[in-house]
């Protein structure tokens, strides 16, 4: 069978498998879209009342992982597609890749009889500017052509300026360059940012700039081409100024010209008769790997990857395997380590005669050891060497090899598969058999843990609570002992009216001085009392933080399973007075729950209060200004109305600063009292809510966990027994999932069989 024939049934037997292949395809796409609609689903969480259930749907759904499922998705259909399109191709497609200035271009004229005005391979300069492919059309005269040229998008363009910016100026801010700004890109301002780069960046960002500045220099004459409908030309004149950078004249060369056309050039399509014909086959003509421009390299291995049965390195060696040989070769290899480079890359080892006659031999010698197809010493410029030697044994090899190649292909879209089939099973598993939430009792557990958890978080609170005031209990109220201070601090001047006020009501008033005297001295005494009453204003607010710090963690839990916001860290509302509304009808009969009720209420009614003990204390040091009282003296002088502010004010500053003295002293007692009594409250409190509970008649022990757990059950299938729409929507989430994943596995389970 000869090459063209052989060529032929590859490609038949290719098509063959490529329907199947289709099958597989247009499943994982119809999974794709079910996937994104249940995906979608999420967005119902919104109506789910209870945020309980509401959180716990949200991280059900996260934690699922159905985005990462359609990501596998998308890689599998993408596996799928680059097996499809391999087996879809009428033709076999082989890349000429190499470094610049190596012959790839002479290559590809020998093959393809074609010369430099289509395929430049001149000997000044950089020659090719765009992929070019060359594609064996036997029904063509030789040395004619047919090149249709598809241009690249806006978009591509603009990613390139950027790339190119972003290499020369890392700070610039390169989202702001867009297709219409290209023109307009500051040249001077980046050539001094290229020229002062770091060291060690330099020479990329100068190449970067070259690359930029031919872009920027060239856009008016260019950016109409790009997103620009396919070309066709057959005038290889014509052509050059579309493929290639140059006229290849020497940059001294008066008649050097330079073409910028082929920026804007996705790909040529190039049509001609081979010298040798084999058939259905393509030759992809690279970009120099060792070129600046942007995505060189990657645009080399996805070429390779996605349209190419083969590759040719084509090197053109002054010595022995160098750095970047290495390199190369090492990227392939490692780029297609699953791909058996071994079966289809070859070398050509151009021998470029009279330059390198003498190490030709030794690189052919060294790249024998690498795991490549074939290798072979070639003229690059003797077309018969090229087609008779080198190309048919590099087919009679390629085409010995090419059902294990494709092999790699199929076992990757198979592994892909593969892949998105067990991370579905793990999706399904989490989902569990279709059981109804509320009936599979998962409701339940989720509120005897919640119950379990608020006992165990509040009682750790309330430890904390407990050994504060336990710590604090002989230390002053700081809240008392402020107030206090701050009437005692002010007690002479604020207290006393003053030798001016006296004197005007004195002055004002037909009273006897005497009996002006017995007026300060109500005034004063009221005075005084009002001030350590309105302390109880003060004490109220301090109990409501205490009492708050008690139960708001219990608090919290409940307003969560109720569905309720609101602030519980606002201590201007009493917790435990709304705690004891919202437990009451659930609880406030039920013997079970009594130690736990009993708590609260005991709670709500404490209302701590100096009143008693401070009026007491301060109306005994007020005695000696109280005309009714033994302690009282009167002043030793008659008062007279005319001096009576000063006199007054003398005798009732004495006797003030009395007082102050001795309320100081007397009132030490008090002022650790509340402190005490928040002590003594938090324990019981603490006692009641977190030790077992005990039934002395029947000798049952019950952990208190467990009774916080009941609770928590029986409270939450109360409420949530009218939320039953919450649990339809997270049971369609779920039978969704099993409805779009089953069919799935039962599909790739019937495939691997």
């Amino acid at each position: 069978m000869s090459t063209r024939q052989q060529i032929d049934e590859i490609l038949r037997l290719r098509h063959e498998k490529a329907k199947g292949l289709e099958e597989q395809k247009q499943k994982l796409k119809d999974l794709l879209a079910e996937l994104k609609k249940v995906n979608g689903m999420k967005i119902r969480s919104g109506d789910i009342k209870n945020d309980e259930l509401r959180a716990d749907f949200i991280r059900k759904h996260k934690a699922l992982g159905l985005q990462e499922l359609m990501k596998q998705t998308e890689e599998a259909i993408g596996e799928l597609d680059t097996v499809i399109t391999r087996f879809n191709r009428d033709y076999l497609s082989i890349a000429t890749i190499g470094k610049e200035r190596q012959g790839k271009s002479q290559f590809l004229q020998s093959v393809s009889q074609l010369d430099d005005r289509v395929i430049p391979a001149y000997a000044a300069g950089s020659c090719t500017g765009a992929v070019s492919i060359i594609k064996n059309d036997p029904n063509m005269s030789p040395n004619t052509v047919r090149a249709e040229i598809n241009y690249r998008q806006r978009d591509d363009i603009i990613e390139f300026a950027r790339e190119y910016v972003r290499t020369i100026n890392p700070s610039y801010p390169v989202n702001e360059i867009d297709f219409d700004t290209i023109e307009y890109l500051p040249l001077s301002q980046l050539e001094k940012a290229a020229d002062n780069a770091p060291p060690e960046n330099v020479s990329a960002a100068q190449a970067a700039m070259k690359h930029l500045r031919n872009i920027v220099n060239s856009f008016a004459d260019i950016s109409s081409k790009f997103g620009a409908s396919p070309e066709t030309y057959t005038d290889p004149e014509i052509i050059k100024t579309i493929v290639a950078q140059n006229n290849g004249k020497k940059d001294s060369d008066p008649d050097i010209e330079y073409y910028n056309n082929y920026l804007a050039v996705q790909k040529a399509d190039i049509q001609c008769k081979f010298f040798y014909d084999p058939g259905k086959v393509r030759l992809i003509d690279t970009v120099g790997i060792e070129s600046t421009q942007a995505g060189v390299i990657q645009a080399m291995l996805d070429t390779v990857k996605n349209e190419c049965d083969a590759a040719i390195v084509v090197t053109r060696p002054e010595a022995s395997p160098q750095t970047k040989d290495i390199e190369i070769n090492n990227l392939l290899m490692t780029s297609f380590a699953d791909k058996m480079p071994e079966k289809w890359l070859f070398y050509l080892v151009n021998h470029f005669k009279g330059h390198n006659d003498n190490t030709v031999d030794v690189f052919d010698r060294d790249i024998a050891k690498w795991k490549i197809a074939g290798h072979m010493i070639v003229d690059c410029s003797d077309a018969r060497d090229v087609n008779e030697r080198f190309m048919k044994s590099l087919l009679d090899t390629l085409l010995a090899n090419i059902d294990a190649i494709d092999s790699t292909y199929v076992k990757s879209a198979e592994d892909a598969r593969q892949k998105l089939a067990e991370a579905a099973k793990r999706i399904l598993d989490a989902v569990g058999s279709g059981e109804s939430v509320a009936k599979g009792g998962v409701m339940e557990q989720m509120a005897l843990n919640k119950g379990k958890a608020c006992f165990n978080a509040m009682g750790v609170q309330l430890r904390k609570i407990v050994h504060q005031w336990s710590r604090d209990r002989n230390e002053p109220n700081p809240v008392l002992w402020k107030e206090i201070q701050k009437i005692l601090n002010s007690l002479e001047n604020e207290v006393n009216p003053g030798r001016e006020a006296i004197q005007r009501i004195a002055e004002t008033n037909n009273v006897l001085a005497g009996d002006i005297w017995n007026i300060c001295l109500h005034y004063v005494r009221n005075k005084i009392t009002k001030q350590f009453i309105d302390i109880d204003e003060e004490l109220i607010k301090e109990n409501i933080r205490f009492k708050n710090s008690l139960v708001r963690v219990f608090y919290e839990n409940l307003q969560s399973l109720f569905g309720e916001a609101g602030d519980v860290n606002d201590d201007s509302v009493d917790l435990t007075e709304k705690l004891l509304e919202k437990v009451r009808p659930y609880f406030g009969e039920d013997e079970k729950y009594a130690q736990i009720y009993d708590a609260i209420v005991f709670l709500n009614n404490f209302q701590f209060n100096t009143r008693a003990a401070i009026i007491q204390t301060v109306r005994s040091q007020l005695n000696i200004i109280n005309p009714l009282c033994e302690e009282f003296a009167n002043p030793t002088m008659n008062f007279t109305v005319q001096n009576c502010g000063v006199q007054i004010d003398y005798f009732l500053t004495s006797r003030l600063s009395l007082i102050e003295e001795n309320l100081r002293h007397e009132l030490m007692e008090i002022y650790s009292t509340p402190n005490r009594a928040f002590f003594a409250v938090a324990e019981e409190f603490y006692d009641r809510l977190t030790f077992a509970a005990v039934d002395i008649s029947s000798g049952v022990v019950k952990s208190m966990s467990d009774i916080w757990g009941e609770f928590f059950v029986e409270y939450a299938r109360k409420i949530w027994q009218e939320q039953g729409r919450d649990f339809e929507i997270i049971d369609a989430f779920d039978n969704e999932v099993r409805k779009t994943l089953c069919p799935l596995l039962s599909a790739i389970d019937q495939e691997g069989e």
